[in-house]
């Protein structure tokens, strides 16, 4: 992120969050968030994680098995001065298995 966004801004601190994105016959947009976090300062624009996630990926109705899906990468600049900023990242084509507990 600090490459794509961070750079350009006076910002007083970055909301991130990571979010699986679907398709169902009923709905054309479903989100799972499945990670959440603020950097609060420009020394903090470089992190890594490792953790399990934080919220449950969790397929209620079987909607996801064998399914693809999308990681998405949401970030929002709450900037010093001026409105708040948001982008994204979409990393495609995921898919679970066909069968799982």
């Amino acid at each position: 992120i600090s490459g794509l966004v961070l750079c350009h801004f006076v910002w007083l601190q970055v909301f991130v969050s990571l979010a699986a994105e679907y398709e169902t016959p009923k709905n054309s947009f479903n989100q799972i968030s499945l990670w959440g976090g603020i950097l609060p300062s420009k020394e903090h624009a470089k992190f890594w994680i490792h953790t399990s996630n934080k919220h449950r990926f969790i397929d209620q109705g079987s909607n996801l098995r064998g399914k693809e899906y999308n990681l998405t990468l949401h970030w929002h600049v709450m900037p010093k001065t001026s409105k708040m900023f948001a982008d994204k990242i979409v990393m495609p084509s995921y898919r679970l298995p066909e069968e799982y507990r």
